[in-house]
């Protein structure tokens, strides 16, 4: 759908230093930042499915890919028709983790780039919590990423539960943001409780929501996810939109995040360079 190979997403390089700063109060569950020191082939043509565990259930070639995020020497994971339309009407990355959801934490960082005018159909993207390996099945737990239907330039956040059954959290995202997503998992009685945070790491801004996952006391997260779904009334356009994540994270409770001296400064340097203004919105109305 492009001819461009590896386009960055430029944070700057003192943006990737100063996020997702962490300690390891228990050794990770799972772990992927997509560098070649962790064994990941992330060559311009480099498919992420194939790779280190990492499953797709769409046959069409390069619909998971690589990109830089933050400089020329960071890479993170793509999903998304950037460069080529897929074969599934619902595509999944996912990969295995096989832990129980009690007391378990996921972190990691993503973006969501907009269609172009070439291509300008607009998906959903979603993090997928699964609890069994069959990416067709609903999952016990996704939090989605939707296009607004009204204002083009936002995504609404929402989740769904083993019902597929649609949560609005009434807060949504900018296309291009660069935020971070937490959750965490508790057993309570028969049940699992979440609670979610996506936060914007240049001003800590950010939204909390929260819920039930009944029955699923003992339920295993088996496999963790990215994925995106036909977003269009059209009957075959998808757009050339994708997701971006990175700094993936799997841990049982206690992993927290830590800043790092001078943080502080680094978000105003970044702020500067790149001039960001609305970071989230509540209910279509809020700026920051």
């Amino acid at each position: 759908m492009v001819s461009s190979l590896r386009k960055p997403v430029v944070y700057t390089a003192t943006f990737i230093a100063a996020m997702n700063i962490i300690t390891n109060a228990q050794a990770a569950v799972f772990t992927a930042g997509f560098e070649t020191s962790e064994g990941y082939d992330n060559d311009a043509e480099a498919e992420v499915a194939g790779q280190k565990g990492w499953r797709i259930n769409d046959s069409e070639e390069q619909i998971s890919f690589f990109q830089f995020l933050g400089s020329v020497t960071n890479n993170a994971a793509g999903l998304g028709g950037y460069y080529k339309e897929p074969d599934e009407d619902r595509v999944v990355l996912e990969h295995g983790v096989n832990t129980s959801f009690d007391k378990t934490r996921v972190n990691l960082s993503f973006s969501i780039r907009a269609s172009t005018e070439d291509y300008p159909d607009r998906d959903a993207f979603s993090v997928i919590f699964d609890n069994d390996n069959d990416p067709e099945n609903v999952p016990l737990f996704s939090i989605a990423f939707e296009p607004d239907p009204v204002l083009t330039d936002r995504l609404n956040i929402v989740w769904y539960n083993a019902l597929n059954a649609r949560t609005s959290s009434l807060n949504a995202i900018f296309y291009g943001g660069l935020y971070d997503l937490s959750v965490e998992f508790d057993a309570s009685g028969a049940d699992t409780l979440f609670s979610a945070r996506v936060e914007e790491p240049l001003s800590s801004a950010g939204i909390n929501f929260n819920g039930l996952l009944a029955g699923s006391s003992t339920a295993s997260l088996v496999n963790l996810g990215v994925g995106f779904t036909h977003g269009s009334k059209k009957e075959d356009d998808f757009g050339d939109n994708y997701i971006l994540f990175d700094d993936v994270n799997v841990s049982k409770t206690g992993v927290q995040r830590v800043p790092e001296t001078g943080t502080g400064l680094a978000w105003l340097a970044v702020l500067g360079v790149l001039g960001m203004g609305r970071v989230f919105v509540s209910g279509r109305s809020r700026t920051a």
